[in-house]
């Protein structure tokens, strides 16, 4: 059953979860005043402390992740300068804002960098990768550090979006397979439409040029990338279908190389929203979205792809829409086997409200998958993939939890302090649902791309 972690008059956006070896699980976002911190032990919540304090106007350019030593590093865009900003702590100390490092400008070609994403390597290695989406440097590129952002590459162009001929490039994303081959997608998007198609690449650090490849030729509103091990690769995406919000998965097994066929996941009458994907140390891969069914009930699904077909696993069902949403869902597993599912809730003159529920999964099997190789080709060029088939995929039973409204208080507004976070039961937050359709999703993103755009 989801309860509270916090309350807020600010909306939590860029919701990021990451889990440590140590079995904790740590939870980040954005709000206008700054970038907040908890994580949860011993079976509660810390109450959450502000760890950067700045003002940010749009806070939806933040990325956190963690690494096999302990410690958590973010990126994100400043609303101030324009520049992208790096840091680091131990996740031991992570509650501590004196812990974290100095905030470090990550070089660019110029000011305005969005969509900044990052991974780290077995050895320390951080790669960060972003979109300049406007003018005459615009285009994808990728910077690493092997000195926990002390020193930083110089700018290795990913995608020349001026030579491609695009309007804008934005939704950058960024994962590894192996030690060094990373791979990434992006979004050619349209200054009057929109994202219009999505993109994908592989190479090393130093490959130049890099080969890139279209996955779709439609308004892709939410993507994101996740490698295993030595080869496999996932990419999962939500695109506009109609006006209606899609979401399609396709993996490769040969780090790149080949890809099967597109997936379309979905369950008959609802509409998906926001949307993340996690994996487990087995590699299998779980995909979260939130979710309009009969354009009167919210709720969330899971699903679990276990390397050969998808199953939609235990589910939310958050009651009746009434005028209230959700904004923002992230997911991460712990060490120790529990899925953490994490989301903002909202109601039209009240607090928006920090939720989340979590669950032990059943032992999952191992999973590996065929293939080796590398893409690293020295001239640039796009190549059309297959696209992919709407077939929904293999369901197994779902479990369907149904939420019943009764009378609870609702949680106080946390303050940042270091004293633990008393869990709360407020059911107002667990029928909390969305007043206006998630197909708007894509309106609201276009609108915001275009006004960040023109702030530039």
């Amino acid at each position: 059953m989801p309860t509270a972690i916090t309350s807020s008059e600010y909306e939590f956006q860029s919701l990021q979860t990451v889990a440590d070896d140590a079995g904790e699980v740590h939870a980040l976002w954005m709000q206008p005043t700054g970038i907040y911190y908890t994580y949860w032990s011993d079976g509660q919540w810390l109450l959450p402390t502000a760890i950067i304090k700045s003002t940010f106007n749009d806070t939806d350019q933040f990325v956190a992740t963690t690494d096999q030593a302990g410690l958590i590093y973010l990126v994100w865009t400043s609303n101030e300068t324009g520049e992208i900003l790096f840091s680091w702590a131990n996740s031991s100390k992570a509650t501590d804002a004196k812990e974290w490092a100095s905030p470090r400008v990550i070089p660019s070609p110029q000011v305005g960098g969005q969509s900044p994403d990052l991974v780290v390597n077995a050895s320390g290695s951080v790669f960060v990768i972003y979109s300049i989406p406007i003018n005459e440097d615009r285009g994808v590129y990728l910077v690493s550090s092997a000195d926990r952002g002390e020193t930083w590459s110089k700018p290795m162009p990913i995608f020349d979006a001026v030579s491609a001929g695009w309007e804008m490039v934005n939704q950058s994303r960024v994962s590894l397979v192996g030690e060094d081959h990373l791979v990434a997608t992006w979004a050619d998007t349209s200054l009057n439409k929109g994202p219009i198609g999505l993109f994908f690449s592989g190479f090393s650090a130093n490959t130049e040029k890099p080969e890139a490849s279209i996955i779709v030729s439609k308004p892709v509103i939410w993507n994101d990338i996740s490698g295993f091990g030595e080869n496999t690769i996932h990419r999962v995406w939500q695109e506009l279908d109609k006006d209606q919000p899609e979401i399609w998965h396709t993996y490769s097994n040969d780090q790149g190389q080949t890809w099967e066929q597109s997936v379309y996941i979905s369950s008959i009458g609802e509409i998906p929203g926001p949307s993340d994907i996690t994996l487990d140390r087995s590699g299998q891969l779980h995909l979260t979205y939130t979710y309009i069914r009969d354009e009167a009930y919210l709720g969330i699904k899971h699903w679990i792809w276990n390397g050969e077909n998808w199953s939609s696993d235990q589910g939310i069902d958050l009651g009746e829409i009434e005028q209230r949403g959700i904004g923002a869902i992230a997911s991460t597993i712990s060490s120790n086997g529990e899925i953490f599912t994490v989301f903002s809730l909202s109601q039209e003159g009240a607090d928006y409200e920090l939720m989340f529920t979590h669950r032990y999964l059943e032992t999952p099997s191992e999973i590996s998958g065929p293939g080796s190789g590398s893409q690293t080709n020295p001239e640039p060029s796009i190549i059309e993939e297959n696209a992919g088939q709407k077939s929904t995929p293999t369901v197994e039973a779902t479990a369907e939890v149904e939420i019943t409204p009764s009378a609870t208080q609702n949680p106080e507004v946390a303050q940042p302090s270091n004293q633990p976070a008393q869990p709360t039961d407020s059911i107002m937050g667990l029928v909390l649902g969305i007043g206006l359709a998630f197909a708007l999703v894509a309106v609201a993103f276009i609108v915001r791309l275009l006004i960040a755009s023109r702030k530039q």
